[in-house]
């Protein structure tokens, strides 16, 4: 417990700093009383937190202690402002100054010492490489396609189109990603046709991204990366053809059109030797179908 007082004792403290005591009742320390300030202002504060003040004034009078106007205009000239304001309320009202970036602003001097600065000077020290998000791998067109809004609806229609379910795990709802088959940088042509989307979930999308990188992705990529990097992928005629199939699933298609045809393709057009592929760390099967030259540099004749 503090230290007990009487009313007198109260009002004598009160007024050893130029108060008057307007409260008749003194009860505890934490308890709020009325005085009058020596400036004529009326203001309420407790006991306890009167003691604690290192200038016994009234806010309004406390305010012009602190700070005057030229005590003001250093402090932001410290900090590389000039200070247009003429007049000085209290640290809380935003005062018109001028940044060293050369732009207006308006900024109180609370903020100011709490390190606020001019909304232009905040925004590009938290944008681009300033920013915690920014990731490195991205090219300036990834930036690009991110802003951009026809990009943005291409995304939320690839999520409709797979009614928001990853198209590799089959988990549903959460956050989900539109990936595209084909890179965004190196098949300009696809970036907002909606058979080069897949909806992945943001663990799939990541964990693809980690094995296959984030450059020069293509359908193929993602076939392996779904089906296996043991799968057989067959191209159809045409960049969105592509189909995985399994040794197994080959092998029997082999046996069921006794070695002469699958789906009107030569079965020896399938057949293919596991090859590296440059600057990858997985293997994928050589095909021959004749329609990939111009699409897939992974697969070749």
């Amino acid at each position: 417990m503090g230290k007990s007082y009487t009313y007198q004792q109260v009002q004598e403290i009160f007024e050893k700093y130029g108060m008057k005591l307007l409260s008749e009742l003194y009860v505890k320390n934490d308890e709020k009383l009325s005085a009058l300030c020596s400036c004529g202002k009326k203001w309420e504060t407790s006991l306890n937190n009167f003691n604690k003040l290192k200038h016994k004034t009234c806010p309004s009078c406390r305010q012009k202690t602190l700070y005057d106007l030229e005590q003001v205009k250093e402090e932001y000239e410290r900090r590389g402002y000039k200070l247009l304001a003429t007049t000085y309320k209290n640290d809380k009202s935003p005062l018109d100054c001028l940044c060293s970036c050369g732009r207006p602003a308006k900024i109180s001097l609370y903020d100011l010492k709490k390190g606020y600065r001019c909304r232009e000077c905040w925004l590009e020290s938290h944008s681009g490489k300033n920013n915690c998000n920014y990731n490195p791998n991205l090219t300036a067109e990834d930036r690009d396609r991110e802003r951009s809004r026809e990009n943005k609806a291409w995304a939320k229609a690839v999520k409709e189109k797979d009614n928001y379910t990853c198209q590799v795990c089959g988990k549903r709802g959460g956050t989900m990603n539109s990936h595209h088959l084909y890179n965004y940088s190196k098949f300009p042509e696809f970036r907002t046709e909606l058979k080069n989307g897949k909806c992945l979930c943001r663990s799939c999308h990541y964990n693809f991204h980690q094995g296959y990188g984030y450059k020069e992705n293509e359908a193929s990529d993602y076939l392996f990366f779904k089906n296996g990097e043991d799968s057989l992928i067959v191209d159809f005629a045409g960049p969105f053809s592509l189909k995985a199939f399994s040794p197994d699933q080959l092998n029997k298609a082999i046996k069921e059109t006794q070695g002469e045809s699958f789906n009107n393709v030569p079965v020896e057009q399938f057949l293919g030797k596991k090859e590296k592929k440059e600057k990858k760390n997985y293997h994928y099967n050589q095909l021959s179908t004749g329609y990939s030259k111009d699409y897939f540099n992974s697969i070749n004749k």
